[in-house]
């Protein structure tokens, strides 16, 4: 039987989205740009104690390349507050193909 990354990225995301409060984000969100293009499936988390990526990427894609982006993009978009001193980001992606 054969699989894509879109038949993992979707099954997983069904349980992971709502007990962990990540959102997916849409492939044409322009702020995932750099992201998306290396991915078949981009989900975010930015609230709480440790915003962070997952990320599915399919055959023909840069899973390292996608995840260096997300790692770019949350060093310069997720800043710490008045209550939350640190924030540690992490990045997650799941390769398939």
């Amino acid at each position: 039987m054969r699989f894509d990354a879109e038949d993992l990225a979707r099954p997983a995301l069904v349980r992971i989205l709502p007990r962990s409060r990540h959102r997916q984000a849409a492939p044409t969100d322009a702020r995932f740009a750099a992201v998306a293009a290396n991915a078949v499936r981009v989900a975010f988390r930015q609230q709480g104690a440790r915003p962070s990526f997952l990320i599915f990427t399919g055959p023909g894609q840069d899973p390292r390349a996608a995840a260096l982006a997300a790692a770019e993009w949350d060093a310069a978009n997720w800043r710490p507050n008045a209550v939350q001193r640190r924030v540690p980001p992490g990045v997650v992606t799941v390769a398939s193909g």
